[in-house]
């Protein structure tokens, strides 16, 4: 799987004309994030989707890292992660962990 490929994808996900090195380090960060997590590289095809919403996810929190919810006057804005349909295709890729009480969790 390449960045490059996924880049259509990413603009239709986020709506925007942001520049092409942006949102390609984007699904870099999102490709290793994932490869790591999976031990896989390259990707299985089946990850993509999983690869573009990462992608997204981290694009959408550009300084608002560490924050979970954010408020500015009656605005409140509450910063998600992953769905929950894509935490399970990325948990399916894992390998076992045994000993780390953690191995459940992305």
């Amino acid at each position: 799987m390449r960045e490059w490929d996924l880049l259509p994808e990413l603009r239709i996900w986020l709506g925007t004309e942001e520049k092409d090195e942006l949102l390609l380090s984007a699904l870099r960060q999102a490709i290793a994030v994932l490869s790591g997590l999976t031990g896989l590289s390259p990707l299985p095809e089946e990850l993509a989707p999983a690869a573009v919403e990462l992608a997204a996810v981290r694009l959408n929190r550009r300084g608002g890292e560490g924050e979970s919810v954010r408020r500015e006057g009656s605005l409140s804005v509450t910063f998600g992660g992953l769905s929950p349909e894509t935490a399970r295709l990325i948990r399916r890729y894992r390998p076992a962990a045994a000993g780390f009480p953690d191995a459940h969790r992305i």
